[in-house]
């Protein structure tokens, strides 16, 4: 999802623009019957860069999450190798 959403504002403006002039607004019979127009040139507002949040975790909580995680995905192999050798099957 991030690499989708990272792209360069040169290529974001570019993607912006053709999709604009795709659309056709101008040529819409819908909007043409509502009475609606559609400006397709781009304005400039100011803005600013926020800083990425921080990212705060509890080790031990973190640490509990991941053991289960792997003890988890660990279970249906033990299941199966254990099963597999009590009905008396080889590999």
């Amino acid at each position: 999802m991030i690499k989708e959403t990272a792209v360069p504002p040169a290529d974001r403006l570019d993607q912006i623009q053709r999709h604009v002039k795709n659309i056709k607004f101008e040529q819409d019979p819908v909007l043409q019957e509502f009475g609606v127009s559609v400006d397709t040139k781009l304005h400039q507002v100011d803005a600013r860069v926020l800083p990425p949040p921080t990212l705060v975790y509890n080790v031990k909580i973190l640490t509990l999450f991941l053991l289960k995680k792997i003890k988890f995905a660990s279970n249906p192999l033990l299941l199966f190798f254990s099963n597999s050798q009590r009905k008396g099957r080889s590999g």
